[in-house]
């Protein structure tokens, strides 16, 4: 959309078609296409933090270019917090594929079930060659089998964060399960 400014409000006035460059036939367009954006840009309106204007905006790719320290704190129950973090993390990948960066990054996300996407678990091995390194936190190993987000599927997603992950470390199993698949990482 070459007509965004990058906030949020002046997204939700285009999906509306408030634009002087936005003809009937473009505005006819966006009305049919934007189902989930519009749905999204609706919900993010909620969220005070998610208001700011450019100027005073946090930028992704600033930040990664940067190399600035960052820390945001999600909610594992409102699910338009969740949506937003998601979001914040697609964008991560979105900006780490695009840009060579200057300095390593290293990312922790904790309680990964409630923020995992399949665009991070499909972009997990090429994030580490792209200098990104990633912890990933759960409890369980049928945790990522058991996510929020219905529509994703998660015996993908799941093996996409099997496959792609080089190092696992493990404290404290408390089920059978998560015990048996540490102990047979670890070989015979």
């Amino acid at each position: 959309m070459p007509y965004w400014d990058g906030s949020l409000r002046h997204l939700d006035a285009l999906l509306r078609g408030k634009h002087p460059e936005i003809t009937d036939a473009k505005r006819s367009w966006i009305t049919a296409n934007s189902g989930s954006l519009d749905s999204n840009t609706s919900e993010f309106m909620q969220l005070e933090t998610l208001l700011a204007t450019p100027e005073e905006s946090f930028n992704v790719s600033d930040a990664l270019l940067g190399a600035d320290v960052v820390y945001v704190r999600s909610h594992m129950k409102d699910t338009i917090v969740r949506k937003a973090c998601i979001a914040l993390i697609d964008e991560v990948v979105q900006v780490t594929l695009r840009n060579k960066l200057p300095t390593p990054v290293f990312i922790v996300l904790d309680e990964i079930k409630f923020i995992v996407s399949d665009t991070l678990a499909d972009a997990l091995a090429t994030l580490l060659s792209k200098g990104v390194n990633m912890a990933l936190t759960y409890q369980a190993i049928t945790d990522l089998l058991n996510l929020p987000d219905k529509s994703l599927n998660a015996d993908s997603i799941r093996g996409g964060i099997d496959t792609n992950t080089q190092v696992t470390l493990s404290y404290r199993a408390n089920d059978f399960e998560t015990a048996e698949w540490v102990s047979d990482q670890t070989g015979k």
